[in-house]
């Protein structure tokens, strides 16, 4: 994971009167005393506007596992706090949360759907928001936001213990929030880390070269390699985040991209 660029204007569709209509709609259901389930909720979220401004915002990858996702395939519009329940407690939902931009992620259907579901934890279940006038701040969720705050921080990687076969997702944070988010979100799980191993061998040949470079003092190779390690960590790239973890690793920091 790695933080994502600012968010784009809210999508007409979000603000558009059938978005209105249905949620004064669900406002008087909640005030009835009636609990929303999954099929009051009309998928306006799989609008062609929202989709694609996530998908611009996502630099085309899933916002979790970042394998690039093609826009029309195989794309899912996440909420980032469940709409219609959130397992391990009774809760309603963050139902008035349905249809708010700033509640929607890019992601694929296998980090979604088989995954994340309707998992939501907080460090603290005292302070969950269960209404539309609680503040959202005061709560601590474990799944780490990647559009607030910089997922690198508390998800690292290790590429050592399982050489050449896979490179495994870790924690970093005390509070037990990156190792959380990699279970909720199932970065060490199927092909994932795999695919992350494949990129090993030839990243490994960029650290050589600029090791060679910066020990000789050849500046020439040490500018050219530094502008293969900018593109190779590129946030466009597919898995960014390790990418950035293996040069940062290496000694080589000061090379990676900050875009």
């Amino acid at each position: 994971m790695i933080r994502l660029k600012k968010r784009s204007a809210t999508p007409p569709t979000l603000v558009s009167d059938a978005v209105v209509k249905l949620m004064d709609e669900l406002r008087g259901c909640v005030a009835r005393g009636e609990r929303i389930a999954s099929d009051r909720f009309t998928p306006h979220w799989s609008k062609a506007d929202v989709k694609q401004a996530l998908y611009q915002m996502h630099r085309g990858k899933c916002c979790y596992c970042e394998r690039r996702r093609d826009e029309r395939r195989e794309p899912d519009v996440e909420h980032f706090r469940p709409k219609a329940a959130v397992d391990g407690c009774n809760h309603p939902g963050y139902w008035w949360l349905a249809y708010d931009w700033h509640n929607y992620f890019f992601s694929c259907k296998k980090c979604n759907q088989e995954h994340k579901k309707n998992q939501f934890p907080l460090l603290d279940e005292s302070k969950r928001a269960v209404c539309a006038q609680d503040d959202l701040a005061n709560e601590r969720p474990y799944i780490i936001n990647p559009e607030t705050e910089d997922p690198e921080q508390y998800i690292g990687y290790d590429w050592q213990s399982a050489y050449g076969q896979f490179v495994k997702a870790i924690g970093l944070d005390d509070d037990g929030r990156g190792d959380r988010t990699i279970r909720i979100v199932g970065l060490n799980q199927g092909a994932i880390p795999g695919e992350r191993a494949e990129l090993v061998k030839d990243l490994e040949q960029i650290v050589e070269t600029m090791k060679w470079a910066l020990r000789e003092d050849k500046q020439g190779t040490i500018d050219r390699t530094a502008d293969v390690i900018r593109e190779e960590t590129r946030s466009e790239k597919s898995f960014a985040g390790f990418r950035r973890a293996f040069f940062r690793g290496h000694g080589l920091g000061p090379y990676v991209s900050q875009d």
